[in-house]
């Protein structure tokens, strides 16, 4: 029988073996592939896949991550682009997606965005771009090229701003999207405005709803989203500032016959999000800052049973986050970074940060990409945390209980076509 000390060495040398079996198959899989962009005449064809590993400690980030960790985290995608004129193109990308066990990130393939982009007005001041179309969703600096791996530096971006379990709210939606651009000496402005349904599918819209279930929905009428980003690049200056204000708005109905004493109940949702952001590049050095305040608002209407009319009660979750990163390219090959985030919730006024740790959240991040081949790129990082707003979603994990202060060790093997 082991002992405790011989138990601990035991899952120490399982987790160091499986880390190294990891980065073998995926340096293996790195060097046999050496397969270039398609140009199939006017149609040209790229892609990406990528596969991750996550190991936690104190908390599960994904269900196992703290048991010898999971490679359930992994993405491949192949997209199209095609332009009949120079005036307009076509653009698609079909994606196979797993991330743990939520309903909406284990996706074995899904439409990603499918749109016609028209240029109605093109010259040397002024640009105006018409897209329609199941579209990117833009906010913030990262969010409409976050799932591409060779896009930005680190894998796991704050998860307040650019939530992985809710990606399916706020990376695409079906919609319009109106792209104006400025050039003038001083320099150059943007101004996009998108309005799309980001989700017409209730599993999805509930997938980190756990306590819900989708069955029981018996009206649902999607989620809406619109929003307008603003982006400032002074001339000579290597600084570029943004503002999105956008807004989510949710209708649902659902009978909770787990509820005693409860016919039914009606949800609906509304969430406002204006986030401030902030670059700063130069050849080797990038400092990255974003600040968002977010504002959601809960409101239940019930019918307790041989009761009417309805009874009424309200949610309103107010928080505020953010995070500074700088990254410096020691390499053409190597880019380092380091990161500290935090966020802040309260709900109906009241702030709790005793356990479950869910109202805070303070993590430091330290990183590095590495660019094996021109289109092999491996990534690892190491995420020190205190608190679990925002971080912790997924379904059935944790079960005895959160942990204050834990740490999670991030690795992911990318390649493009």
């Amino acid at each position: 029988m082991l002992t405790p000390l011989a138990k601990k060495e035991a899952s120490m040398s399982y987790r160091l073996s499986k880390i190294s079996c990891f980065i073998l198959a995926m340096l293996t899989f790195a060097l046999t592939n050496a397969a270039h962009s398609l140009d199939l005449g006017p149609v040209q064809v790229h892609g990406f896949l990528s596969q991750g590993y996550i190991y936690s400690s104190g908390n599960e980030y994904l269900q196992g991550s703290d048991k010898g960790g999971t490679f359930d985290f992994s993405n491949a995608a192949v997209n199209f682009l095609y332009r009949p004129t120079n005036k307009l193109f076509f653009a698609g990308q079909l994606i196979s997606r797993n991330f743990g066990d939520a309903y909406a990130n284990e996706k074995p393939i899904d439409i990603d965005y499918l749109f016609a982009s028209a240029n109605i007005i093109g010259s040397s001041t002024d640009d105006f771009t018409v897209n329609l179309g199941k579209i990117k969703t833009t906010y913030g600096i990262f969010n409409n090229s976050r799932n591409i791996p060779f896009t930005h530096v680190g894998i796991i971006s704050d998860q307040t701003l650019y939530s992985e379990y809710d990606r399916h709210m706020t990376l695409y939606g079906t919609g319009i999207s109106l792209d104006y651009k400025h050039r003038a000496d001083i320099g150059d402005f943007r101004v996009i405005y998108q309005n799309a349904k980001i989700s017409d599918d209730k599993r999805d819209a509930l997938s980190t709803y756990p306590q819900i279930d989708p069955d029981s929905v018996t009206e649902f009428d999607g989620v809406d989203y619109s929003v307008v980003h603003f982006m400032l690049s002074p001339a000579n200056t290597n600084l570029e500032f943004g503002y999105s204000h956008g807004r989510i708005d949710a209708e649902k109905m659902y009978i909770l016959d787990t509820i005693p004493g409860v016919y039914d109940r009606h949800w609906s949702l509304n969430a406002i999000n204006n986030i401030y952001s902030a670059r700063y590049t130069t050849e080797n050095f990038t400092l990255t800052a974003e600040y968002m305040n977010r504002v959601i608002r809960n409101k239940y209407r019930f019918i307790p049973k041989n009761i009417f009319p309805y009874q009424e009660n309200d949610e309103i979750r107010k928080s505020d986050s953010a995070y500074i990163q700088g990254a410096y390219r020691f390499t053409y090959d190597l880019e380092g970074f380091v990161s500290y985030h935090f966020a802040t919730e309260e709900i109906n006024g009241v702030k709790n940060y005793g356990a479950p740790y869910n109202q805070y959240r303070r993590q430091w991040v330290v990183g590095a990409d590495w660019d094996i081949f021109e289109n092999t790129l491996l990534k690892a990082e190491f995420h020190m945390i205190d608190g679990t707003y925002d971080m912790i979603k997924e379904p059935g994990i944790n079960q005895n209980g959160i942990d204050r202060k834990w740490n999670m060790f991030v690795m992911q093997l990318s390649y493009k076509f």
